[in-house]
């Protein structure tokens, strides 16, 4: 299926089981079985694309799709893609603004926000300050 593929081999192990016999000669010993297991990475001849053929197209039974040939589905297609584009902004903004916010918590003293999250939570509860957890309850 893949000969002369482009790709490299990611790890190669050998292993005799305890089981086996083993052949004895005068000078060397070689078992009657062990197992070999090869991870193998296939690299490709070209980048991949939304257009592109698969596995360098191996086969005439694989051959590439046209995404202009789903007449009538290219407007919804874009759309739900511009959706998608859409909502991993949003996700990445609400990121760095939790992010922002974290910040300026972590920024004050302990005093100040020992303060600041014990009038939030009240007693008994636990907040993070830069990283560690604290209890909002007072020593005495």
């Amino acid at each position: 299926m893949f000969n002369d593929a482009p790709g490299f081999f990611t790890s190669v192990n050998l292993t005799i089981p305890e089981n086996s016999t083993w052949e004895l000669t005068d000078g060397s010993q070689v078992p009657h079985l062990c197992q070999l297991s090869f991870e193998f990475t296939y690299i490709g001849k070209e980048n991949p694309t939304m257009t592109s053929r698969q596995y360098d197209n191996i086969s005439k039974d694989f051959q590439s799709v046209d995404p202009n040939s789903f007449k009538g589905n290219s407007d919804k297609v874009d759309k739900v893609l511009n959706k998608i584009g859409k909502i991993a902004k949003l996700a990445k903004n609400l990121k760095i603004e939790k992010k922002s916010k974290d910040k300026k918590f972590d920024d004050l003293s302990f005093g100040e926000a020992f303060k600041k999250k014990s009038a939030e939570l009240g007693p008994d509860k636990a907040f993070t300050w830069r990283g560690k957890s604290y209890s909002t309850n007072k020593a005495d």
